[in-house]
């Protein structure tokens, strides 16, 4: 019952009412579905880190061994 007064606070009556329902109609009867679905409708701020950059493999000598050759 905390929590779930805890999301009205968070997120206004109306929005956890709605999402009650929503959950309710799925037969979903458990406080996280509730929270899933409210915290689902937040946008999440995209990533300016960027990832590592990874320089290709050369695969013909693992492919020579796979068909039967031998290793130069």
């Amino acid at each position: 019952m905390v929590r779930l007064l805890k999301l009205i606070v968070d997120h206004g009556l109306e929005s956890v009412i709605t999402a009650v329902n929503d959950a309710q109609d799925k037969q979903h009867y458990s406080i996280d579905i509730i929270e899933f679905k409210l915290g689902s409708r937040k946008k999440l701020p995209a990533l300016s880190i960027p990832g590592p950059e990874v320089d290709p493999v050369d695969m013909t000598t693992y492919d020579q061994l796979l068909l039967g050759g031998e290793f130069n």
